[in-house]
């Protein structure tokens, strides 16, 4: 029997309604990547930061990012797929919120760090539920997904400066919308359930022998995706977020 065939999506009602929230997720997920390199030179004239603060920033929200992600098939164990996406879309909510109403540099990046916590088990918990319950194909759109919300982060953020807006209201928008989503994950919690009983490689997944940290490391496929990652999201994460101080600030010398 062909295998190609079976592995092909099969948007039932069930897998449609789990599809379309994820990548709504997705969209948020991806909005604050982009924002903050247009909200970067008024975020800093707020607090009066150090230009190459932004690094500490960045640093705050990697820590609380890597702490989920490292640990979310634990937390898929113990709390289920739904409870850790429910918990962990109001966490990143609650974090860029935190962040559009921060009163000062040190409540900034706590909120940062909490914002990374939320991020983490939503990146991790949604690419390993994809894997494990749906296609390649869907997974792939998931990515695309992202890429659209980090598209429309720099531009929603462009709109509210534009209109005289603080920088603030940008991560409250997005921090609203990324809490409600909660709302969608728990609407549809039978879904989830369904699709994770019923999935594709659901079969697969539960007598798949799981290995340990110790025992993934030593392959060397896997030390050679992280050192491609590694150099691919630090390029991204470097040009995304300074392009817009290095253009805006020569031309403002100009």
């Amino acid at each position: 029997m062909d295998t190609t065939d079976q592995r092909r999506p099969n948007l039932t009602a069930i897998t449609l309604a789990v599809v379309v929230t994820a990548y709504a997720i997705f969209i948020v997920l991806g909005m604050p990547d982009g924002m903050l390199g247009v909200a970067w030179p008024s975020m800093r004239a707020t607090f009066d930061l150090a230009q190459s603060q932004m690094g500490l920033l960045l640093l705050a929200s990697t820590v609380g990012f890597l702490i989920t992600s490292f640990g979310v098939g634990r937390l898929f164990s113990a709390f289920g797929v739904v409870g850790v996406l429910i918990v962990a879309t109001i966490v990143r909510g609650a974090g860029l919120v935190s962040i559009g109403l921060a009163p000062e540099a040190w409540a900034l990046f706590l909120s940062a760090f909490v914002f990374g916590l939320g991020s983490g088990a939503i990146d991790a918990g949604l690419n390993t539920y994809f894997a494990m319950n749906l296609s390649p194909r869907l997974m792939n759109w998931l990515h695309a997904f992202f890429g659209v919300g980090a598209t429309l982060g720099p531009i929603l953020m462009t709109a509210v400066l534009s209109l005289g807006a603080a920088w603030r209201w940008g991560y409250v928008i997005v921090g609203v919308v990324q809490a409600a989503l909660a709302i969608a994950i728990f609407a549809k919690a039978g879904a989830w359930k369904a699709r994770a009983e019923t999935g594709t490689y659901a079969a697969e997944s539960k007598v798949t022998k799981q290995k340990s940290y110790g025992a993934t490391l030593r392959r060397p496929i896997v030390w050679l995706n992280i050192a491609l990652f590694f150099f691919y999201a630090g390029l991204e994460v470097t040009a995304g977020n300074w392009s817009y101080s290095i253009f805006t600030g020569r031309a403002a010398c100009q």
